[in-house]
């Protein structure tokens, strides 16, 4: 209530900035990490130094939405805080873990370039297709250009490709509507066939180390603990062949 008497709507509820800050101050006593989060923001945007603790208070309560705005704080430099790439960093896996959409696409932004995390293209490609599964605008662009170019091992397909910039581009995002005709030229062609699995020790034993770690990544095996090829080897056996663990 606090937070609809801060905004107002339109032909339902007159804007009542006191009256909405007044509520959420009380609600915040009742210990609600939704009313300090809305609260923090309405302060934030007065220029109240105290906005900043609220949003704060509000992550130490596992807040989605707070923690992803403490993240971008953090990141910037904003509202006097130092900016701390590391600290950042940290609240956006905070976030993504409680499922805050901007935050996993974020956090696949992060894996996919090896930005203060070890680099883990199919992890990514994940994350934007969960962030896109929630409406998130950049998601839906970052995982329709996964599709597009078969990052991370992803099959690549082109019609699915375009819908999710589609998507992406009519819930506003500029980027995609400018790479909606790449896009739509790519989708004129057929799919490239689906890279073929092996199917024997010899077959695994012809590919390369990075081609094995690629194809286990495709099939959602995690490889991190390999460091050898004998390692994606071993791995490769068991998953595609069913061999036992050695």
């Amino acid at each position: 209530l606090g937070a609809l008497f801060a905004a107002g709507v339109k032909g339902r509820v007159q804007q009542d900035a006191w009256e909405g800050k007044r509520l959420l101050r009380l609600a915040c006593e009742q210990d609600e990490p939704d009313a300090g989060f809305h609260l923090g923001q309405i302060l934030l945007q007065e220029g109240d130094s105290d906005g900043v603790s609220r949003t704060l208070t509000a992550c130490a309560k596992g807040h989605p939405r707070a923690l992803f705005v403490a993240a971008e704080m953090y990141r910037d430099g904003q509202y006097q805080l130092a900016k701390d790439v590391p600290e950042s960093l940290r609240y956006t896996k905070w976030a993504a873990h409680q499922g805050e959409p901007q935050a996993l696409n974020n956090l696949g932004n992060a894996l996919i370039n090896g930005l203060g995390v070890v680099r883990d293209e199919a992890k990514a490609v994940r994350l934007f297709r969960h962030a896109a599964k929630l409406e998130a605008s950049e998601g839906m662009l970052n995982y329709g250009l996964a599709l597009l170019r078969g990052i991370g091992g992803v099959k690549v397909d082109y019609q699915e490709a375009l819908e999710w910039a589609q998507k992406s581009a009519a819930l506003g995002n500029t980027l995609a509507h400018q790479q909606l005709p790449m896009f739509f030229n790519a989708a004129k062609s057929p799919n490239p066939p689906a890279r073929s699995l092996p199917k024997s020790q010899e077959e695994i034993g012809r590919l390369s180390g990075k081609a094995l770690r690629d194809l286990l990544r495709s099939e959602g095996v995690d490889c991190s603990d390999c460091v050898e090829k004998s390692e994606l080897s071993a791995k490769a056996a068991v998953h595609f062949l069913g061999a036992r663990e050695p």
